[in-house]
Protein backbone atom coordinates (compact mmCIF):
# COMPACT_ATOMS: atom_id res chain seq x y z
CA UNK A 1 0.00 0.00 0.00
CA UNK A 2 1.24 3.40 -0.89
CA UNK A 3 -0.18 6.84 -0.27
CA UNK A 4 -1.12 7.00 -3.95
CA UNK A 5 -3.02 3.71 -3.72
CA UNK A 6 -4.79 4.83 -0.53
CA UNK A 7 -5.70 8.15 -2.16
CA UNK A 8 -7.27 6.29 -5.11
CA UNK A 9 -9.35 4.05 -2.81
CA UNK A 10 -10.40 7.07 -0.73
CA UNK A 11 -11.34 9.09 -3.83
CA UNK A 12 -13.29 6.17 -5.31
CA UNK A 13 -15.44 5.84 -2.19
CA UNK A 14 -15.82 9.63 -2.01
CA UNK A 15 -17.12 9.60 -5.61
CA UNK A 16 -20.37 8.33 -4.09
CA UNK A 17 -22.10 11.67 -3.54
CA UNK A 18 -23.52 11.05 -0.07
CA UNK A 19 -20.16 9.67 1.16
CA UNK A 20 -18.04 12.52 -0.22
CA UNK A 21 -17.65 14.12 3.21
CA UNK A 22 -18.27 10.95 5.18
CA UNK A 23 -15.29 8.81 4.18
CA UNK A 24 -12.42 8.71 6.65
CA UNK A 25 -8.98 7.15 6.71
CA UNK A 26 -8.22 4.90 9.69
CA UNK A 27 -10.80 6.24 12.15
CA UNK A 28 -14.05 8.21 12.11
CA UNK A 29 -13.58 11.49 13.96
CA UNK A 30 -15.76 12.33 16.93
CA UNK A 31 -17.30 15.74 17.41
CA UNK A 32 -16.73 17.92 20.47
CA UNK A 33 -19.47 16.01 22.32
CA UNK A 34 -17.67 12.72 21.58
CA UNK A 35 -20.25 11.51 19.07
CA UNK A 36 -19.40 9.64 15.88
CA UNK A 37 -20.58 11.01 12.51
CA UNK A 38 -24.18 10.41 11.54
CA UNK A 39 -24.46 7.20 9.51
CA UNK A 40 -23.92 6.22 6.80
CA UNK A 41 -20.16 6.65 6.62
CA UNK A 42 -17.11 4.62 5.60
CA UNK A 43 -13.76 4.11 7.31
CA UNK A 44 -10.84 3.10 5.04
CA UNK A 45 -8.05 1.15 6.73
CA UNK A 46 -4.99 0.46 4.56
CA UNK A 47 -2.65 -2.51 4.85
CA UNK A 48 0.58 -3.11 2.96
CA UNK A 49 -0.23 -6.69 2.05
CA UNK A 50 2.54 -9.01 0.88
CA UNK A 51 4.96 -8.22 -1.95
CA UNK A 52 5.82 -11.18 -4.19
CA UNK A 53 8.39 -12.01 -6.86
CA UNK A 54 7.54 -13.20 -10.33
CA UNK A 55 10.64 -15.42 -10.41
CA UNK A 56 12.68 -17.10 -7.71
CA UNK A 57 15.72 -15.02 -8.68
CA UNK A 58 13.86 -11.76 -9.22
CA UNK A 59 13.03 -8.85 -6.99
CA UNK A 60 9.75 -8.66 -5.10
CA UNK A 61 8.08 -6.50 -7.69
CA UNK A 62 4.36 -7.27 -7.34
CA UNK A 63 2.63 -5.47 -4.49
CA UNK A 64 -0.66 -6.72 -3.06
CA UNK A 65 -2.28 -3.73 -1.35
CA UNK A 66 -5.21 -4.58 0.89
CA UNK A 67 -7.85 -2.30 2.34
CA UNK A 68 -10.47 -2.97 4.97
CA UNK A 69 -13.56 -0.83 4.49
CA UNK A 70 -15.92 -0.47 7.44
CA UNK A 71 -19.31 0.62 6.12
CA UNK A 72 -21.46 1.99 8.94
CA UNK A 73 -25.20 2.36 8.48
CA UNK A 74 -28.10 3.68 10.53
CA UNK A 75 -29.99 0.38 10.08
CA UNK A 76 -29.39 -2.97 8.44
CA UNK A 77 -31.05 -1.79 5.21
CA UNK A 78 -29.05 1.44 5.21
CA UNK A 79 -25.81 -0.44 5.86
CA UNK A 80 -26.55 -2.99 3.13
CA UNK A 81 -27.48 -0.38 0.51
CA UNK A 82 -24.40 1.69 1.37
CA UNK A 83 -22.22 -1.42 1.07
CA UNK A 84 -23.76 -2.16 -2.33
CA UNK A 85 -22.98 1.40 -3.48
CA UNK A 86 -19.38 1.10 -2.26
CA UNK A 87 -18.96 -2.26 -4.00
CA UNK A 88 -20.45 -0.82 -7.22
CA UNK A 89 -17.75 1.89 -7.15
CA UNK A 90 -15.14 -0.88 -7.54
CA UNK A 91 -17.04 -3.74 -9.23
CA UNK A 92 -19.67 -3.23 -11.94
CA UNK A 93 -22.92 -4.65 -10.48
CA UNK A 94 -24.20 -5.89 -13.85
CA UNK A 95 -21.13 -7.37 -15.57
CA UNK A 96 -19.29 -8.15 -12.30
CA UNK A 97 -16.10 -6.87 -13.94
CA UNK A 98 -13.96 -4.56 -11.78
CA UNK A 99 -13.62 -0.89 -12.62
CA UNK A 100 -9.97 -0.06 -13.33
CA UNK A 101 -7.88 1.09 -10.40
CA UNK A 102 -5.51 3.70 -11.80
CA UNK A 103 -2.36 4.50 -9.84
CA UNK A 104 0.52 6.28 -11.60
CA UNK A 105 3.37 3.90 -12.43
CA UNK A 106 1.36 0.74 -11.70
CA UNK A 107 -0.77 -1.80 -13.50
CA UNK A 108 -3.60 -3.01 -11.26
CA UNK A 109 -5.02 -6.47 -11.92
CA UNK A 110 -6.91 -9.22 -10.10
CA UNK A 111 -9.10 -6.77 -8.18
CA UNK A 112 -11.01 -8.51 -5.38
CA UNK A 113 -13.85 -7.04 -3.29
CA UNK A 114 -15.17 -9.38 -0.63
CA UNK A 115 -17.19 -9.28 2.57
CA UNK A 116 -15.65 -12.00 4.74
CA UNK A 117 -18.01 -11.63 7.71
CA UNK A 118 -21.72 -10.86 8.03
CA UNK A 119 -23.07 -7.45 8.97
CA UNK A 120 -22.26 -6.78 12.63
CA UNK A 121 -23.84 -4.81 15.47
CA UNK A 122 -21.73 -3.12 18.13
CA UNK A 123 -23.95 -2.73 21.19
CA UNK A 124 -21.11 -1.34 23.33
CA UNK A 125 -21.88 2.18 22.11
CA UNK A 126 -25.07 4.23 22.13
CA UNK A 127 -26.68 4.23 19.68
CA UNK A 128 -25.48 0.80 18.48
CA UNK A 129 -23.28 0.72 15.36
CA UNK A 130 -24.43 -1.42 12.47
CA UNK A 131 -21.51 -2.07 10.15
CA UNK A 132 -20.28 -4.26 7.33
CA UNK A 133 -16.64 -5.13 6.76
CA UNK A 134 -15.37 -5.38 3.20
CA UNK A 135 -11.89 -6.20 1.96
CA UNK A 136 -10.51 -4.70 -1.24
CA UNK A 137 -7.25 -5.96 -2.72
CA UNK A 138 -5.42 -6.22 -6.02
CA UNK A 139 -2.08 -7.03 -7.60
CA UNK A 140 -0.02 -3.97 -8.48
CA UNK A 141 2.83 -4.42 -10.94
CA UNK A 142 5.23 -1.61 -11.85
CA UNK A 143 4.98 -0.34 -15.43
Amino acid sequence: MSKAQTDVVDATVKSITYLASKTFKLVAPRDTAGKLPKAPYVVVQPSDGLDTAERFTGAKSTAHPRYVLHVVGSSYDNCQSTLEDVKAAFIDPVSRFPHPIVVAGELARNIVFETPIPVQVDNDVTPPLIYATAELSWDADPI
